[in-house]
């Protein structure tokens, strides 16, 4: 029997995103009160300086909206892909890996993985602590050693463990 789960969980927006997100309306207005000033005044061409305006208001609204990221995971098989989709509008696969291929699994604790080298640090979920995530470590072919941060729910919980290795534990889970 074939197994297809598909679950999406969007990014909370933290301190770091809405500072971005003022920083791009503070910058197009600065932008906007200088063209207008320079159109209008020196070069005597408002209608150059309006569309221009037109041109930075659009810009500050797809870099505004391009700070809705949204990560889906699928997993068909017991293969786990994990996209990250940006303002509905572009998707991107960030990782695809086999559940049996984790070497490790379980709640995720920041400070048990505090001191430990991995050659790539992936959180792909809504926040970057908390309850309900989960980790995986793995092998990859092209990232090496991996350490994923994810937000499954139930169902996707469930999938991901009845692919898991016998031999990884699953206290917790």
């Amino acid at each position: 029997m074939d197994v297809f789960i598909e679950q999406l969980v969007k990014r909370k927006k933290e301190g770091k995103d809405v500072a971005v997100i003022i920083l791009i309306i503070l910058g197009a207005i600065v932008l906007a009160a200088v063209l207008t000033y320079l159109g209008w005044w020196f070069l005597g061409m408002p209608e150059i300086a309006f569309v221009l305006i037109l041109g930075i208001i659009y810009g500050a609204y797809m870099l505004i909206s391009n700070q809705n990221i949204e990560f889906e995971y699928i997993i068909t098989n017991g293969e786990l892909d994990v996209d990250r989709i940006i303002a509905r509008r572009k998707r991107k696969r960030i990782v695809t890996v086999s559940c049996r291929d984790f070497e490790d699994f379980g709640r995720y604790a920041p400070q048990k993985f505090a001191n430990r080298r991995f050659s790539t640090r992936l959180t792909l979920a809504s926040k970057r602590e908390g309850e309900g995530l989960y980790y995986a470590v793995f092998n990859h072919d092209t990232m090496g050693h991996v350490l994923l941060v994810m937000e499954p729910d139930e169902r996707t919980l469930k999938t991901i463990v009845s692919f898991l290795n016998r031999n990884i534990s699953r206290e917790g889970l």
